[in-house]
């Protein structure tokens, strides 16, 4: 077609997944080889396995070991294996193995293991399902 253009986006691991770090059976992955710069909207359980830097918007997201996110990260559970500087919003919050977050985390639960680094501030979210229907959306948000 005259006047447009497609680009093609390399897929691959921007990291070898670790051991014990393997997503939930169905779940869907997002690699890329070049970071990613943008606001990315997932629904349905999603491992992330590179960096990105902008909004993360899902339902169930996990950040892969070897994995980044520069920005916010908005979903009902969050699971960090890797690196993320910004903010996190979700209703459950686990911060695995070598994970390091630096920023801000508003959450009902919060787990931190042992081996991870959290620096920032923690928030209680409040127990509310209409103040989190605009954040996590209508279909999403907590009952």
């Amino acid at each position: 077609m005259p006047g447009s253009a497609r680009a093609k986006v390399p897929v691959a691991p921007l990291a070898p997944a670790a051991s014990g770090s393997a997503a939930k059976a169905g779940a869907c992955s997002l690699r890329a080889e070049a970071p990613i710069i943008g606001n990315i909207v997932c629904d349905g359980p999603w491992e992330i396995l590179c960096s990105i830097e902008g909004e993360l918007r899902g339902t169930e997201l996990t950040i892969a070991a070897g994995a980044t996110v520069v920005g916010s990260v908005v979903a009902r559970d969050v699971t960090v294996r890797g690196r993320v500087t910004g903010t996190i919003r979700a209703v459950n919050v686990k911060l695995r193995g070598a994970a390091a977050v630096e920023g801000e985390i508003f959450h009902q639960t919060l787990l931190v293991e042992e081996e991870a680094a959290f620096d920032g501030a923690s928030r209680l979210l409040e127990h509310d399902p209409e103040k989190w229907e605009p954040v996590f959306g209508k279909d999403h948000a907590p009952r």
